[in-house]
């Protein structure tokens, strides 16, 4: 069962993760007040799939995300199915997978987005793989 929860864990933090990422690309790429009337009746199901900004996104971290989602329902779908059949080696193999491939992808993207202020605080340098979008009339 505890495989399970830190599934579900692993799946909020890498969440999260991608998730403020890709704020910093909308922040990026769309003034405050675009955003504002984007994010304006917004459902779940938009949030969730990033319909309304998917122009703005660049499509790799969009199939990065959708893949990201996919892995962890099929991983927790496994860690259940692992634990009512009691195999608690392979469920410990598999939790050990999870893990390797999240922080993998955390890693990956935390390198890659990396930058620095003058300060001394980090935040997502997106300027720097991502081309800042011409003013649509």
């Amino acid at each position: 069962m505890s495989y399970i929860l830190l599934i579900l864990a692993l799946f909020l933090l890498t969440f999260c993760y991608l998730r403020s990422l890709y704020s910093c690309i909308i922040d990026y790429q769309v003034n405050n007040s675009a955003r504002r009337k984007r994010r304006k009746g917004q459902t779940l199901i938009e949030w969730i799939l990033y319909r309304r900004y998917r122009k703005v996104i660049p499509r790799i971290l969009l199939i990065t995300y959708f893949g990201c989602l996919i892995f962890h329902l099929i991983a927790f779908v496994l860690a259940i199915l692992f634990w009512v059949n009691h195999l608690e080696e392979i469920a410990f193999h598999h939790f050990r997978l999870t893990v390797a491939a999240d922080y993998g992808l955390i890693f990956i993207l935390a390198i890659a987005f990396y930058g620095r202020r003058k300060n001394g605080q980090t935040y997502a340098k997106v300027e720097r793989w991502i081309k800042k979008r011409k003013r649509q009339r």
